[in-house]
């Protein structure tokens, strides 16, 4: 509670450690492991939170009993959480083992290829996804999804466009609501996905 925001980031009070950096290396690194995270924030700014999407615990470990009264509160009416200590971070393959960790604990139903980042959005009632490569990679990107827990309504007949070049992707169904789809992906590059429902709906 005590720390204040700054930016994008955060800053450590008084006499605590440097929260910029462990929140630096595990939004970094959750994220080049395809974790989808939308945005970094306090547990101070946690106490206005309305909506139910789940949510990253950084250093739960350290928290007081103020910080972990509010996830209480939190699980109490459906927000899941999963706490993530900053030193699994430290480098790729712990990365990748805490997002692995974090996807299954959290429940959400979105697998990606190595090297891509994903960060699902709604905007005027439409599911987006905005997808980056992190490297020099060529290979395709493929990702599996159920657009269902991101936009209700949507099904694994949904239609994944392109927007940066205006085509249908081609998908596949995979069970449980969930589709698959593969893209070409320069390096270092990016791209912005929509999903629509499928014609006649």
């Amino acid at each position: 509670p005590q720390a204040g925001r700054l930016g994008f980031g955060l800053y450590a009070a008084k006499g605590e450690r440097d929260l910029a950096e462990a929140f630096r290396d595990v939004y970094t690194g959750l994220v080049k492991a395809g974790v989808p995270i939308a945005f970094v924030t306090s547990t101070h700014a946690l106490e206005n939170w309305k909506d139910d999407n789940p949510l990253v615990l950084v250093g739960g470990a350290e928290w007081n009993g103020e910080d972990r009264a509010l996830v209480k509160r939190l699980a109490a009416r459906g927000v899941k959480t999963v706490a993530v200590d900053p030193a699994t971070c430290s480098d790729a393959i712990g990365s990748r083992r805490a997002a692995a960790n974090v996807m299954a604990a959290l429940s959400v139903p979105l697998v990606v290829s190595d090297g891509i980042a994903v960060t699902p959005f709604v905007a005027q009632g439409r599911l987006f996804l905005s997808v980056c490569r992190q490297g020099d990679s060529a290979a395709p990107g493929e990702i599996t999804i159920c657009p269902s827990f991101f936009l209700k309504g949507l099904t694994s007949s949904a239609r994944v466009m392109s927007l940066d070049d205006g085509r249908a992707l081609k998908t596949a169904p995979k069970g449980n609501n969930a589709l698959s789809f593969r893209f070409p992906m320069e390096p270092y590059s990016g791209r912005i996905l929509m999903f629509a429902a499928e014609r006649g709906k």
